[in-house]
C-alpha cells in the first residue's frame, strides 16, 4: 500500500513537471510569435505607410491634373445647361484612302439631371453649317477631316446653341461588338434591304419584318442608305437602333455583361470622360427613366438642288432647343 502510494506520488510529480515544461514552452512560443508578429506588423505598417504616401502623392497629382483639364474645359460651358449632361457621339466609317476615317453619324445624347429624361438629337452629317476657321458654310462631317473631334464638337455646339460636356468617338465595329455582348437586339425592318459594294466589301441582305440582329447585321442595318429617303431614312434607322439598344441595355440580364461593356469602352472608344467623371455618369444611369429616349432630328430639309445637303431651319432649331432644354430652377 505504501509502495503504491509512493509510485502514485512519483507519477504525479512527473505529470506536473511535464505540465510546467509544456506551459513554459507554450509561453516561450507565444512570446516568440508575438515578437515576430509585432516586428512583421511594424515592418508591414512601415511598408504600407510608405506605399500609401506614394500612392496618395500620385493620386493627388493625378487628381490635380484632372481638375486642371476639367476647369479649362468648363470655361466655355454655358451655365444654362448645368442641369444637363450633353454628350456628343460621333460614329466613324473607314472613309477613303486619301482622307482617312470620316464622321458617318452625329448624335447629341442629353441626360436631364433633374427628371431623368433622355434625348437623342440626330444631326445629318451633310448639314450645311459654319465650321470655325472656314470661310463658307460646309457639310458638318468635313469638320472631322479639318480638325478631328474637337472641331466637330465646336461646330455642333455652335449649330445647336448648347453646351457639350463630353464627346465620344467610336466606329460601327464597336457598335457591332456591343450588340454581340448584349446578345443581339430586336428591330422591325420596314423594307427589304439589298445592297452590294464589292470594292467596299459590303453586302447587305436584310428582309422586311421583325429581326433579331447580331452585331454584323446591326452594323449593315446602320450603314444601309439605298432607299428613297436617302439620308433621312438612314437617320430614322439610327433612331430605331438607338431605341432598340436602349431597351436592351435596360434589361435586367445586362448587369452581368457590364464588365465586358466597360472593357470595350475602355479600349475601343475615345472620350473626354475620365475616371473621376464616372461617379456623375453612374448617377445619371441610375436615375434613367424606363421610358424609351426621345429622338429628334435637326429641323430642316433637303437642299432642292439634289446635292444631298441638309439645310438647317435655324428658327425651328432654336425653338426645339428651348423646348428640350428648359432652364431648371436652382435649388437654394
Amino acid at each position: 500500500m505504501v509502495k503504491q502510494t509512493k509510485e502514485n506520488i512519483r507519477k504525479n510529480s512527473k505529470r506536473q513537471a511535464r505540465r510546467r515544461r509544456l506551459k513554459f514552452k507554450r509561453l516561450f512560443s507565444a512570446i516568440v510569435i508575438a515578437v515576430i508578429v509585432l516586428g512583421l506588423g511594424g515592418w508591414l505598417s512601415y511598408l504600407l505607410f510608405s506605399w500609401g504616401s506614394g500612392v496618395y502623392g500620385h493620386y493627388a497629382e493625378f487628381y490635380y491634373d484632372y481638375q486642371q483639364r476639367k476647369s479649362l474645359r468648363e470655361q466655355s460651358f454655358d451655365h444654362r445647361f448645368d442641369g444637363y449632361t450633353n454628350i456628343l457621339i460621333v460614329g466613324l466609317d473607314e472613309g477613303m484612302e486619301d482622307s482617312g476615317p470620316q464622321a458617318d453619324s452625329i448624335q447629341l445624347l442629353s441626360f436631364d439631371d433633374v427628371t431623368g429624361d433622355v434625348r437623342f438629337i440626330s444631326i445629318p452629317r451633310y448639314t450645311l453649317t459654319d465650321i470655325p476657321g472656314r470661310e463658307m458654310p460646309e457639310a458638318l462631317n468635313n469638320a472631322y477631316y479639318y480638325g478631328g473631334i474637337n472641331l466637330v464638337e465646336q461646330s455642333v455646339s455652335k449649330l445647336l446653341g448648347v453646351t457639350i460636356h463630353h464627346y465620344l468617338v467610336l466606329d460601327t465595329k464597336v457598335l457591332a461588338d456591343m450588340v454581340d455582348i448584349l446578345g443581339g437586339i430586336d428591330i422591325y425592318v420596314e423594307t427589304d434591304m439589298d445592297y452590294e459594294d464589292p470594292e467596299g466589301n459590303l453586302y447587305i441582305n436584310i428582309r422586311k419584318g421583325y429581326q433579331h440582329m447580331d452585331g454584323d447585321t446591326a452594323q449593315k442595318y446602320l450603314r444601309y442608305r439605298s432607299d428613297e429617303l436617302g439620308s433621312v431614312g438612314r437617320i430614322q434607322r439610327h433612331q430605331l437602333f438607338i431605341k432598340a439598344l436602349y431597351d436592351r441595355l435596360m434589361s435586367p440580364d445586362t448587369i452581368a455583361k457590364i464588365p465586358d461593356l466597360v472593357l470595350l469602352g475602355k479600349t475601343r472608344i475615345t472620350t473626354t470622360a475620365e475616371l473621376f467623371d464616372t461617379a456623375h455618369l453612374t448617377n445619371e444611369l441610375y436615375h434613367l427613366k424606363n421610358a424609351a429616349p426621345k429622338t429628334v432630328t435637326l429641323p430642316g430639309s433637303m437642299a432642292p438642288d439634289g446635292s444631298g445637303a441638309w439645310i438647317c431651319d435655324k428658327d425651328k432649331t432654336a425653338e426645339k432647343m428651348a423646348e428640350l432644354f428648359p432652364v431648371h430652377e436652382q435649388e437654394e
